[in-house]
């Protein structure tokens, strides 16, 4: 988490936050589609691009305490109904979003082990083993 205090958006900057918040989560579900497949052969991802998924989500659960702060923030103001209605739906949508950066962080820590980097640094015997022992499953 960054030490740097946030710039507060008024809101009237809840547009914005609602596209962000909105785009953030339809990302995190397009991801975790992306990766489900994954989980029979995780040999199909390098070390980076997993390595680049944990960071980024990793970064967005770090993140999670500023939407929800700005949020919550938000409600204590004197608002529209409509705008009170966006902000519940933004909250919503905003623990969507942080279980979905949760499936995803755990889903990617259980085959990081399993990348085609990791294999390949493999022996021969290391990978036998490995694949006797059930940790890697072989292609099909």
């Amino acid at each position: 988490m960054n030490n740097q205090q946030p710039n507060w958006q008024p809101v009237s900057m809840l547009s914005v936050f609602s596209e962000l918040l909105d785009s953030t989560l339809e990302s995190a579900i397009d991801q975790l589609e992306y990766l489900y497949p994954v989980i029979e052969k995780p040999h199909v991802l390098d070390s980076h691009t997993v390595s680049r998924i944990i960071t980024l989500y990793t970064e967005q659960a770090e993140d999670h305490w500023f939407f929800e702060t700005r949020l919550i923030r938000w409600k204590d103001e004197s608002l529209s109904e409509s705008e009170e209605q966006e902000i519940g739906r933004l909250m919503e949508q905003l623990s969507k979003t942080k279980s979905t950066c949760d499936k995803i962080l755990k889903l990617v820590r259980s085959i990081e082990h399993n990348t085609i980097d990791k294999i390949m640094a493999m022996n021969d015997i290391e990978l036998v083993e490995a694949v006797l022992s059930g940790k890697i499953k072989p292609p099909r």
